[in-house]
């Protein structure tokens, strides 16, 4: 009897020590928010809704080209809980689209719709800098204007693409880019019924589309 219980007793332990462990995983997991350079809080805690919340931030780290980068990622307020409190979540997740000898795809999939944008990363002399900075709206509306029918609006896929130079000293500030009001970008439209890359090679290669290519869809 006097061994069960002292089996018993361990066997507690073992198990209240991994949930312990387990569970302070999971708040290391969480990234940490900072308003003004301070931390706040972490992703997904609850917090006042009437706090601040113009200049919320994440830090995110992605490897690019073998080179360690820290991103910054806009953070916002979610939802309506009890005592007025809202939930801290993340507007943007940052990936490794694809990569190759000295280029590289950074892509930021946006957490409240279907959009994403986009970074073109290149090597020189195992320096990294931005090539292009990109904006991909994936249910947007192509106003085709005709002479007979005047303007006739289509859904398309739009890409909006800006062509920088600007070195990358470790830090990526997603706010620094895609400032699409003042940020002279290129537009293009193109038909719902091609993928995203096919738009893209077909913007690269200045291809015009007509009004059937879209009444088509």
């Amino acid at each position: 009897m006097y061994k069960q219980i002292i089996i018993f007793l361990l066997l507690t332990f073992l198990g209240i020590n991994a949930c312990a462990q387990q569970a302070a995983s999971y708040s290391q997991l969480r990234h940490a928010v900072f308003l003004d350079g301070k931390e706040i809080g972490r992703m997904s805690d609850y917090v006042d809704c009437n706090m601040p919340t113009c200049g919320l931030y994440m830090i995110d780290t992605v490897y690019v080209l073998s080179k360690k980068i820290a991103v910054y990622l806009p953070v916002s307020l979610r939802g309506v809980s009890y005592n007025d409190s809202c939930r801290l979540a993340p507007d943007w997740t940052v990936h490794i689209e694809k990569e190759e000898q000295n280029t590289a795809t950074l892509d930021f999939w946006s957490s409240v719709s279907s959009d994403f944008y986009r970074l073109e990363i290149r090597k020189n002399n195992s320096h990294l800098y931005i090539s292009e900075e990109l904006v991909f709206w994936l249910s947007s509306q192509y106003d085709f204007y005709t002479p007979e029918d005047g303007v006739m609006p289509f859904s398309a896929l739009q890409i909006l693409r800006k062509k920088v130079h600007k070195p990358i000293n470790g830090v990526i500030v997603f706010d620094d880019f895609f400032d699409i009001e003042n940020g002279n970008f290129e537009s293009f439209h193109c038909p719902q019924k091609y993928s995203v890359e096919e738009c893209l090679e077909m913007f690269n290669r200045g291809h015009k589309f007509t009004i059937s290519d879209f009444e088509e869809e």
